[in-house]
């Protein structure tokens, strides 16, 4: 480019006529040490040299599947020629890995195509690269299951298991055994109920060890073991147990073994040492004691009522039976209180017989002061009293038997002396009787019972009354009480197309429940099937009389609303069509929920219409609205209808 002469004043940068050297390429002008652009104005002055400033060329980068950057720095799109690129490729899509960089244009050789991360050294032109992937490789591994000593199985071994995949381990122990101990690789693992997972990130080998269920022995006073072995608190199903009791208190010896809990029979229950049969539950037993026998010495005098032998009398001590510390009394070793004769208790009255007269005691009956009746001019003792009787012959007068009623005794025969006015058992007179009230009583006989029953009703107490058909004695009055609650359990059914029987429910005023087919029966009206009104007739029998007669109704099946449609002034109505037991349908409206304000009640009285509009009502007003079915019937001659409860209720608002 050649130098530019002649030039005063504003000059006009020109464009690059250089020739630029290897890998540069023109950036600016630079005039005084100032870079400037083509085009840009300078003033010349002077003589003016301008030099060209070049720069170094960057070259597209372009990577597919990663990135590039200068070492470890931000992904670039661009380099200069000989600058080292390092590539990474991207991660791997699920279920690749990365394979190789291809070189799709550019000349470059990269340090290693087969590694994610190389280099490559920038060449004059652009570069452009494609990171390549290929399918993971699947890596497998075995899994190898054993059981060590049997009593149980393990789920089989698998082999070609993905690597990273988890196995669930199964163990099943034979009844009576569980888990003692599991391996897994020789290093012992934890289990929680009867299944492990295993990830499978290498050849593994699960070994398990089952042993026998031990069940918990509770031993109060006393000692479990295995023979003659130590002391033992647990066991298997089927050991047999020896039991220990404990050494007895001091006083007590053993008295038995008590089965607290586990229902296990023991050998000898009233032995010390005895054996059961370990069951598959756990098990206590207590030891109990009793009082160590006592062996009783009678050497102890002590006066007791229990200890009595012979009572003391009027000249002889009392004898007792000696008893022991314990309280207990000889049957055989006796002594004699001293001093608890009694002494003669003499009455101060006198007791005579025909030739003589005493002082007698009352309890020996013990004579003294025995003498002969001394009579004066007269026949009577001066000292007694006695009266000395003339030979005399008796005119007895039979007195009839009485016999005994349920209201007063009876009394036996007898003989009375009209002259002396003595009594007699017998005829001739040789058997006095000195006591007449007492003898010969004849006690009164029982009652002749008979009933009567009143029966109760449904408005009257009953009563059964037991008396004397003899004496016309009333001895007891219960009272029947009357059967004040009949109820039907259900008075109002819905039809179902099956025979309807609601059950009966009788009470008496008390609150018991009377018996059926006992206290009452009870028959149904028949075509009990159909919507209707039917009767329930109570006929009361046994204890009870009378008959009441219940009503209950079969109602039509209800219906549902499908659909509110709101108009001016009115809305229209659709509900569930019923085909069976029923007539029509009765349509509710209403301006609150409870249907107490502004209600209006519309019939409809074809069973085949599902629909209907309800008309002249307030615009924009809220209505509830509710269906029911009904059903005609005729009930003693007279059509009624029966209607089904009602739909849940909708709302709807009607429109301007």
């Amino acid at each position: 480019m050649a130098d530019v002469t002649g030039i005063s004043g504003k000059y006009t940068l020109p464009a690059n006529g250089f020739t630029a050297p290897a890998g540069k390429q023109f950036k600016a002008w630079s005039v005084g040490g100032v870079e400037k652009v083509v085009g840009d104005k300078i003033t010349v002055t002077a003589n003016t040299t301008v030099t060209a400033v070049w720069e170094a060329v960057e070259y597209n980068v372009t990577v597919t599947g990663g990135t590039a950057s200068v070492g470890a720095g931000t992904p670039i799109t661009k380099a200069t020629m000989g600058t080292t690129v390092t590539l990474t490729a991207g991660a791997a899509p699920s279920g690749k890995v990365f394979d190789k960089w291809e070189v799709v244009s550019g000349g470059i050789t990269l340090a290693d195509a087969n590694s994610a991360t190389t280099t490559f050294v920038m060449p004059a032109s652009a570069v452009s690269v494609k990171a390549t992937y290929k399918t993971t490789p699947v890596t497998t591994y075995n899994l190898t299951t054993q059981v060590n000593g049997g009593h149980g199985t393990i789920s089989a071994s698998k082999t070609g298991l993905t690597a990273g995949s988890t196995e669930t381990i199964t163990f099943n122990p034979e009844v009576g055994y569980e888990i003692d101990t599991v391996t897994v690789n020789g290093t012992a693992t934890s289990v929680y109920g009867n299944t492990l997972n295993v990830t499978m990130n290498e050849n593994k080998t699960v070994v398990v060890t089952y042993k026998a269920i031990e069940y918990n022995i509770t031993v109060t006073d006393g000692k479990a073991t295995i023979g003659a072995g130590s002391e033992i608190s647990k066991a298997a199903e089927g050991t047999a147990v020896t039991l220990t009791a404990n050494a007895a208190p001091s006083g007590k010896v053993f008295d038995k073994w008590e089965v607290v809990s586990g229902g296990i029979t023991l050998a000898d229950a009233n032995s010390a040492t005895t054996t059961f049969t370990m069951p598959a539950s756990a098990v206590s037993v207590k030891a109990t004691y009793k009082n160590a026998p006592h062996t009783h010495t009678y050497n102890q005098e002590t006066v007791k009522p229990e200890a009595l032998k012979t009572p003391a009398d009027c000249t002889s001590n009392a004898v007792y039976f000696k008893s022991c510390s314990c309280g207990a009394i000889s049957t055989t070793d006796t002594f004699v209180a001293m001093n608890t004769a009694l002494g003669h208790a003499y009455g101060s009255d006198w007791k005579y017989d025909s030739t003589n007269h005493w002082h007698e005691c009352s309890r020996c009956h013990d004579k003294k002061d025995e003498a002969a009746h001394d009579y004066g001019s007269d026949n009577v003792c001066d000292t007694c009293g006695y009266y000395k009787t003339v030979p005399h012959t008796h005119n007895l007068t039979l007195v009839a038997a009485k016999a005994a009623t349920c209201t007063e005794g009876g009394k036996e025969a007898y003989y009375k002396c009209e002259g002396c006015g003595k009594f007699y058992e017998d005829v001739l007179g040789t058997k006095e009787i000195t006591d007449l009230a007492s003898w010969g009583n004849i006690a009164k006989i029982a009652h002749t019972t008979k009933q009567t029953v009143t029966k109760a009703t449904p408005t009257a107490n009953g009563k059964i009354v037991n008396y004397c058909s003899v004496c016309k004695k009333t001895l007891s009055t219960t009272v029947i009480p009357k059967a004040s609650s009949i109820k039907l359990k259900a008075t109002s059914l819905t039809y179902n197309g099956k025979v309807r029987t609601p059950k009966v429910i009788v009470k008496d005023r008390t609150g018991k429940t009377l018996v059926k087919n006992t206290d009452y029966t009870v028959s149904y009206a028949k075509g009990r099937k159909y919507v209707g009104k039917y009767a329930v007739k109570i006929t009361f029998k046994g204890k009870y009389s009378g008959t009441k007669t219940l009503y209950f109704t079969i109602k039509p099946k209800a219906t549902s609303i499908s659909s509110l449609k709101a108009g001016s002034k009115k809305f229209t109505v659709k509900w569930k069509k019923q085909a069976t037991q029923t007539t029509g349908y009765q349509v509710q409206v209403a301006t609150n929920k409870k249907f107490k304000k502004n209600k209006k009640t519309v019939t409809i009285k074809k069973q085949k219409t599902t629909k209907t509009t309800v008309k002249k009502l307030k615009a924009k007003k809220k209505y509830y609205v509710r269906v029911c079915t009904y059903k005609t019937v005729k009930i003693n001659g007279k059509s009624i209808r029966i209607y089904s409860g009602w739909s849940k209720t909708k709302t709807v608002t009607t429109k301007k």
